[in-house]
């Protein structure tokens, strides 16, 4: 039979199962799909996870590594690890806490240190009124003792600071440098306004007050921590000294003295900063003194007093105003 005799294949029949062929080329049996179950028993027995778990232990084994070992590994990381973070709250904890309480001091320091000055005003208030009255006494005193006794009194109490006056002067102003709060040395220290003060007394000031605070016979200008004091009151910058007297001569005898050389040093290391204005009208309140316990006016054998008077010159004065004028 020839080809052409041959029947034709269709495609009306069913699909011929899927085979396997042989290593020789040569069709093998058919496979059936509901052998497949069957099959991956047979020729995968492990499951992927297991199979991944078993390498991993032959693996620990090659590098000497037992189980045991892994376990005591993963439980000492899990203890480092809960203490770590246990330090690390405890630490975080134990910062706040402290923060809160050097917030929670320094509130109260404020709260104190207001309070305090708050009654130191009201203290400073009584005893300027006090000393008002005790002058009022004192001149009523000396209405009969004769003539010339007020002036007496009244040119001591401006010498002493214990009266206000107003007059002519010269004012020197003192400004911290730069970065003053995190550079302490660029700020103005109780020795530069003492050394402005002194420097003033010596080119021939009346009266001198430092921030409206007069100075007496017993002023005292010193520091607590970073504070200048003048008589246990705190002062802030700037620091303005005021000095009555004749605004050239105290200009010239100023620029003359060591101080004005201080200054310039401050000025060129620490930027502080110092300001000289002649002024033609200044007012300074009257100061506070101590009372004197241990100190007497020493006496003759007669009894009268041995202190000289002969330098004492009355002063114009404006009865008033209750205050001194130095011209």
């Amino acid at each position: 039979m020839s080809n052409s005799d041959a029947p034709q294949a269709t495609n009306s029949g069913p699909a011929p199962a899927a085979t396997h062929s042989s290593a020789g080329g040569r069709p093998n049996a058919p496979v059936d799909a509901s052998m497949t179950l069957l099959n991956e028993v047979m020729h995968r027995p492990l499951d992927p996870g297991y199979a991944t778990a078993a390498r991993k232990k032959a693996r620990q084994r090659e590098l000497g590594i037992s189980t045991e070992q892994s376990k005591s590994t993963k439980v000492g990381a899990a203890v480092l690890a809960v203490v770590i973070g246990f330090v690390s709250i405890t630490a975080v904890v134990s910062l706040r806490s402290r923060d809160s309480i050097a917030a929670s001091t320094r509130a109260a320091l404020s709260e104190e240190i207001s309070s305090r000055n708050e009654k130191n005003d009201s203290l400073e208030t009584q005893i300027l009124d006090l000393n008002k009255k005790a002058e009022e006494l004192q001149t009523a005193l000396l209405a009969g003792q004769g003539k010339g006794a007020d002036q007496l009194l009244e040119s001591d109490q401006i010498r002493n600071g214990t009266l206000a006056v107003t007059g002519p002067g010269l004012v020197v102003t003192l400004e911290d440098g730069p970065n003053s709060i995190e550079s302490p040395e660029n700020r103005v220290q109780d020795t530069d306004v003492r050394a402005v003060v002194s420097g003033l007394w010596g080119a021939g000031a009346e009266a001198v007050a430092v921030n409206g605070k007069r100075l007496t016979a017993t002023s005292a200008i010193r520091s607590a921590g970073d504070a200048i004091l003048v008589d246990l009151t705190g002062l802030s910058e700037p620091y303005v000294v005021e000095a009555i007297g004749d605004p050239k001569t105290l200009e010239v005898r100023f620029a003359q003295q060591i101080v004005a050389t201080q200054l310039s040093i401050l000025k060129e290391r620490y930027g502080i900063n110092s300001d000289i204005a002649p002024s033609q009208e200044l007012n300074l309140p009257a100061g506070t003194t101590r009372s004197l316990i241990n100190a007497h006016v020493i006496t003759a054998a007669d009894g009268t007093d041995t202190g000289d008077d002969s330098t004492r010159t009355p002063l114009n004065t404006s009865d008033t105003q209750g205050s001194g004028s130095l011209d």
